[in-house]
């Protein structure tokens, strides 16, 4: 990441030092930009007081924070289900699962633990198995569609806590123009940066025999809603992601369009769209009317997505960082 220090509105000298921060490029202090540029880098390395939500608030980091968090939820909801696999009563003693298909309907339960455990897998079975919202989600189970909702509810949340919105004016060196810097690089990058987090999880949701059929014993197709919906998340925050970075690059940094030009051809933009029109041909394979007509192209989604995750990683936590 050396080699890319420069392109950054940063500028060191010999009294400068580098605080390194986790997937970003250093930070140099003590900040020698104007105010309002150096102000910027406060909001998007270190913690700044908003007065409005009367709380310490910073872009990157947090992003980071976000990121690890998620996956140690998901992480989490997995280490329930394996306790709850090894905890789960089995019947009377060390009767087998066939003398227990073979005992009497009106035989008496084995006690309490074994009557509560029933008790309560019956109560969720009838309250969270049946389909809902069908002309939307098709033949799904409600346990899917709140699975869906608590990581969506989670996704938009923390998509925007944490962002500092302020526009700063800096000027532009040997010119009368002036640059708007705002938070939308800090929310673009977000949105990257948990689109790139949802990626791998997204995979597994999609393959035979994986992790997550062992951890919780259900089979994987019971995952395919998941997979499908979460990928057309990922395609959304992709096109956000895109389109704020296009429009911080093309409309807000001056002079244009010299920026935008040298910004289009950088090699981490050129893969980043790449990667983006692959997410895009991933979801019109994955169109039920589409994907009967090009279902031969399905057995190569995975090395596709793979491709497009390794150019989003480049594309979220290296290039854009760098154009700041």
């Amino acid at each position: 990441m050396d080699t890319l220090k420069p392109r950054h509105i940063q500028v060191a000298d010999n009294t400068s030092y580098y605080v390194p921060h986790w997937g970003y490029v250093d930070r140099v202090l003590p900040c020698t930009n104007d105010a309002g540029s150096c102000e910027y880098l406060d909001a998007v390395y270190d913690a700044i007081f908003s007065p409005a939500t009367n709380r310490f608030q910073w872009m990157h980091d947090v992003s980071m924070l976000y990121t690890f968090i998620l996956w140690a939820v998901i992480g989490g909801f997995l280490a329930i289900f394996i306790i709850l696999r090894f905890i789960k009563p089995t019947g009377r003693g060390n009767a087998t699962s066939q003398d227990a298909e073979n005992r009497n309907s009106t035989a008496s339960p084995t006690g309490w633990y074994y009557r509560a455990w029933r008790g309560t897998q019956a109560s969720l079975r009838r309250h969270l198995l049946p389909e809902s919202f069908t002309s939307i989600f098709g033949h799904t189970t409600r346990l899917q569609i709140l699975t869906l909702a608590i990581l969506c509810g989670y996704l938009i949340v923390f998509s925007f806590i944490g962002i500092v919105y302020k526009t700063w004016l800096t000027p532009v060196k040997k010119t009368t123009l002036h640059n708007t810097r705002t938070g939308l690089g800090g929310f673009s990058d977000r949105i990257g940066a948990l689109a790139y987090a949802l990626t791998p999880f997204t995979v597994l949701l999609s393959t035979r025999e994986s992790l997550l059929s062992l951890a919780t014993g259900l089979p994987y197709q019971s995952f395919n809603f998941l997979h499908r919906w979460l990928g057309r998340i990922i395609l959304i925050q992709s096109i956000v992601h895109t389109f704020g970075w296009t429009l911080i690059e093309g409309r807000f940094y001056q002079p244009q369009p010299k920026v935008y030009s040298e910004f289009i051809k950088e090699p981490y933009i050129i893969w980043g769209c790449v990667a983006l029109g692959f997410l895009c041909l991933l979801y019109v394979l994955s169109i039920r009317r589409e994907g009967a007509l090009c279902a031969g192209l399905f057995v190569y989604r995975g090395l596709l997505g793979a491709l497009a995750a390794v150019e989003v990683l480049d594309d979220c936590f290296v290039g854009v960082v760098l154009s700041g």
